[in-house]
């Protein structure tokens, strides 16, 4: 799956897109990650001797550096109450798709119905157009396949499409639409939205 490309060589606040630059710190371009990383490592070893956590803080730190200029800038707004809400959300539809693909899996293989579909997008934020494609993936039923930056389109591929078009629709309601509302974008542009009055 390609995701847009990430403007690297602006330095001004802004970049071409509008998509504002948020400061991040020189040796933790990524602290989640960095975080991430060295628990992995600490739990791959089922240890937390001096060694181990050693070489973990070296490749929690060495890694992010070393990918840096691959990751694309966040947005500057994250509003954690509709972020809560979109994982709760998430979560709920993760389990329900988790129940639906085993009861098709073990039916009957002539229920299955398979197919492309495709869902246009309204953001431009290259972030959140990988992450919502990631939450699509990581849906049981649905894989995000590619992306056209030039149209905004998002390729999904369904376990069992009925309705491609309110397939389509399902992803954008319940999951676009909450994205932009988490990082306050406005999906024309992929701008920051003006403040509520």
């Amino acid at each position: 799956m390609s995701v847009p490309p990430v403007a690297r060589s602006a330095r001004t606040p802004d970049d071409e897109g509008g998509h504002r630059r948020a400061p991040r710190a020189r040796w933790l371009p990524q602290p989640l990650l960095s975080l991430v990383l060295l628990l992995v490592w600490t739990l791959a070893f089922d240890r937390a001797t001096p060694g181990v956590l050693a070489s973990g803080v070296v490749l929690a730190v060495a890694v992010p550096l070393g990918t840096a200029r691959f990751w694309p800038e966040y947005p500057a707004r994250v509003r954690y109450g509709a972020a809560l809400a979109f994982l709760a959300t998430f979560l709920w539809d993760v389990l329900v798709a988790n129940v639906r693909v085993a009861a098709l899996v073990l039916g009957p293989r002539r229920r299955l119905r398979p197919a492309f579909f495709v869902v246009p997008l309204e953001l431009e934020h290259p972030f959140v157009t990988a992450l919502l494609a990631a939450v699509v993936s990581l849906t049981p039923g649905t894989v995000s396949a590619d992306y056209d930056p030039a149209t905004r389109a998002l390729l999904v591929h369904g376990l069992d499409v009925v309705d491609p078009a309110a397939d389509a629709a399902r992803i954008k309601a319940r999951y676009e639409r909450a994205l932009l509302r988490v990082f306050a974008l406005d999906g024309a542009t992929g701008a920051p939205s003006p403040p509520r009055p």
